[in-house]
């Protein structure tokens, strides 16, 4: 029996612009550390699904970008 994988969903516009100042709030403070629980905190969301949501729409996890931001600098 074959097996067809669901169709992803993309982000609301909501969760976009919420992810957007997220990453700005990254930039803001890229030197500090930044556990995906205090990032959770800032974005008003679980630490899961914050994780599957900024993938989503930046395509990098948070450590990932924030770690891109650092050497940016």
């Amino acid at each position: 029996m074959p097996t067809t994988a669901m169709p992803s969903r993309s982000p609301s516009p909501e969760l976009v612009a919420r992810m957007q100042r997220l990453a700005e709030y990254i930039e803001a403070h890229a030197e500090e550390s930044l556990p995906l629980a205090r990032l959770a905190r800032e974005a008003a969301m679980s630490p899961h699904h914050l994780q599957r949501t900024f993938v989503a729409v930046l395509g990098v996890s948070p450590k990932a970008y924030q770690s891109a931001r650092r050497l940016a600098q």
